[in-house]
């Protein structure tokens, strides 16, 4: 996969790259690349994260702050590989 996953349009999502913030580093985490750098920006551009979290019954969402929701989304979600995005 290493050798051969880009030649097909495949990257890794989360990268050894230290000065990425999210997820660890996952070997088996692969993305199609044209498609995923369409759909994220898209999610970026459309999608309200706050007001999408807050929208839905999820046990115990009151509890954690906007602030805390935020950091995850930019550390996290705008974590991934940048040829991702």
């Amino acid at each position: 996969m290493e050798q051969h996953a880009a030649t097909y349009g495949f990257e890794l999502v989360y990268t050894l790259n230290e000065n990425r913030t999210g997820f660890k580093y996952e070997p088996w985490h692969y993305s199609y690349a044209p498609l995923s750098r369409k759909l994220l920006k898209e999610y970026l551009s459309e999608t309200n994260f706050l007001t999408f979290l807050r929208s839905q019954d999820i046990l115990g969402m009151e509890k954690i702050s906007d602030e805390r929701l935020l950091r995850y989304y930019n550390e996290h979600i705008k974590g991934v590989n940048p040829t991702l995005q």
